[in-house]
């Protein structure tokens, strides 16, 4: 079992941090959101300094819930559109630069049951992101037509 080296909290506007680390070389990104504007940061954990530095920031991709890392190094990241009632479903490059999105109607308006799960204050919901084989597909499990779907 791994051993705690070092842990920190970082100050606002950096909240509610998705759970899965991302390798790249000799760097670990993280996302999180903006705790005012909700927009996704891309931040790269600083081991030197025992933080966390912002790497990236998209403020069109709001409410992100979660990601993973791809074969070609890139993130694939789950959000919510407020405004369109959308799940959306992106895809980075290597360099943090967006190769495409897919959005998936939720048509009711789920803002609220996001918030309850984002602050802890409700239902954790169960969402996750994924690659199949070698990134010939992707995979999400996301709110979509009604209900929560993969």
């Amino acid at each position: 079992m791994g051993e705690l080296v070092w842990e920190t909290t970082l100050s606002e506007p950096y909240v509610n941090p998705i759970t899965s680390l991302m390798i790249s070389g000799s760097d670990v990104h993280f996302l999180c959101m903006d705790k005012i504007s909700l927009g996704t940061y891309i931040m790269k954990i600083d081991n030197a300094n025992n933080g966390a530095e912002v790497t990236d920031y998209q403020a069109d991709l709001v409410y992100p819930l979660a990601s993973s890392q791809t074969p070609d190094n890139g993130i694939l990241l789950l959000s919510y559109d407020r405004n369109m009632r959308s799940s959306k479903l992106t895809k980075f490059n290597s360099s943090f630069s967006i190769t495409w999105d897919n959005t998936y109607r939720v048509i009711e308006d789920a803002e609220e049951m996001l918030v309850a799960h984002l602050t802890r204050s409700g239902k954790t919901l169960p969402f996750f992101t994924g690659t199949i084989g070698n990134g010939e597909g992707y995979f999400a499990n996301a709110l979509y037509n009604y209900s929560l779907a993969l």
